[in-house]
């Protein structure tokens, strides 16, 4: 094995010289450090003689890719051994609290993929080599690419430390394993999550309508456990931003000083500091200010919702593929072929409602990564409430869960979309989806629908 050798200015190789290493210097982590190291151990003929630099470089990108795929998580900082012995990957995270735990979650999701490599973190009792050592070059994940101009390779470093993109949090990255990747995590930690925001949120007028209303008298000035600071805390268990609350609370202000200044002058001190308490809120969510406790099973919330037929969202062509797929319907009774009829008439016009009016948002608030919000906003989604509701309103009085399965599988009229989520859908506690399907024609729904003056609130579950 060919080690290196310092002549010059340059960095030469020179085999079996090994004096160079005496006088490498390590740190330990310091207490109040936002920044991971792990240590990526390659010391093993298999990748020193085994692979060339090349492979060997493809090799780190690859885990740190799969790293990202499955966690979320991207490195501010890389560099690779151009000896073939390993990496240094630097993660910026967001709590100085979750450290050690996110630390550990990441190098068990390398360790479960590559058993040969062996992890070591940085820690008050284990100090790693500081970076831009003579023998490991800079590397860059996004640009797949060694960076040979240490000046490049910080610039680049400092840009991704004060990119909010690259702050990890620790429910974050096991909620993405949750979804990505569960077999890493044991029973007891798949279990154990919770949120306590729900994981949708509401885009129409019903959010508001729902929230009851708080009074937010004379007297109820910042700070404290006063109305003000409930009603934040209200607002954001429904996914509401800060402008969206700032307009709900000054609904409910009835009397005080605070949201009336507001009210009179929306860029005073009150303002500023309504801001200051929302990111405070925000960032300290309490879920004891708002119970997020179901006021009724799911039995009697089909007694308690609405309902609002969405006949009048179907297109032409919808109807022609609608007609065509009740005549394909294996049923032999007239009035279970006519309940059939209207069941997918709703469904459908529920997915152009969903898909083409009124999109589905995730709650800004969850701590999901980018990637897996934006699949889940894909297409449309049927609860078993929602069927449930058709049943009510339309006078059925059978199940309508074997009219489900069949138009949502068997209609020819969908197909279910891959999130890449397993079993395709979410189910944990506050966190919950449903299987995502698709229309397998192009209906001009868009063009249609923009026609349309009213849309009613959302009745969607």
């Amino acid at each position: 094995m060919k080690d290196f050798k310092k002549t010059d200015s340059k960095v030469k190789i020179r085999k079996n010289d090994r004096s160079w290493k005496k006088d490498n210097l390590a740190l330990f982590e310091h207490f109040q450090s936002s920044i991971i190291l792990l240590d990526i151990d390659t010391h093993a003929p298999q990748f020193e003689k085994g692979m060339s630099h090349s492979e060997y470089i493809l090799l780190i990108h690859e885990i740190l890719a799969y790293i990202e795929n499955y966690s979320g998580a991207r490195p501010v900082f890389t560099e690779i051994s151009r000896l073939n012995r390993g990496a240094h990957v630097y993660f910026k995270i967001r709590r100085l609290n979750e450290r050690t735990k996110i630390a550990n979650l990441l190098a068990l999701l390398i360790k479960k993929n590559w058993a040969a490599i062996n992890i070591d973190i940085r820690s008050n009792k284990k100090a790693i080599r500081i970076p831009f050592s003579v023998d490991y070059s800079p590397y860059s994940f996004d640009k797949k690419a060694i960076v040979p101009v240490y000046r490049e390779a910080i610039a680049e470093t400092l840009l991704n430390i004060s990119n909010p993109d690259f702050h990890l949090q620790f429910d974050e990255i096991r909620i993405n394993l949750l979804i990505e990747k569960p077999d890493v995590l044991t029973e007891e930690q798949r279990n154990e999550f919770d949120s306590d925001f729900p994981l949708w949120k509401k885009t129409t007028g019903k959010q508001v309508e729902n929230m009851g209303r708080i009074e937010i008298t004379e007297g109820n000035r910042y700070g404290g456990t006063k109305q003000i600071f409930r009603a934040i805390n209200h607002c954001l268990r429904r996914g509401l931003n800060e402008e969206d609350t700032l307009k709900q609370c000054l609904e409910w202000n009835s009397g005080s000083k605070d949201l009336t200044a507001i009210q009179l002058n929306a860029y005073g001190k009150e303002a500023i500091e309504f801001k200051r308490l929302y990111n405070l809120c925000k960032t300290n969510f309490d879920p004891k200010y708002y119970s997020n406790k179901p006021q009724s099973n799911e039995e009697n919330a089909v007694e308690n919702d609405f309902f609002i037929s969405n006949l009048k969202f179907l297109t032409p062509i919808d109807l022609e593929f609608i007609e065509e797929a009740v005549k394909l319907y294996p049923s032999n009774r007239k009035s279970t072929e006519e309940k059939f009829h209207s069941v997918l008439l709703e469904t459908v016009g529920k997915y152009n409602y969903d898909v083409h009016l009124n999109q589905r948002e995730v709650n800004e608030n969850i701590p999901l990564s980018h990637k897996i919000k934006e699949k889940l906003v894909l297409g449309g989604q049927f609860p078993d409430l929602y069927f449930k509701r058709i049943k009510k309103f339309h006078k059925i009085k059978f199940s309508v869960k074997n009219f489900k399965d069949y138009i949502l599988n068997k209609s020819g009229l969908f197909v279910q979309i891959d999130n890449g989520i397993k079993g395709g859908f979410l189910n944990y506690p506050n966190l919950k989806s449903c299987k995502q399907y698709y229309l397998t024609y192009e209906n001009s729904a868009e063009e249609h629908l923009k026609n349309l003056n009213e849309v009613p609130a959302e009745m969607a579950v």
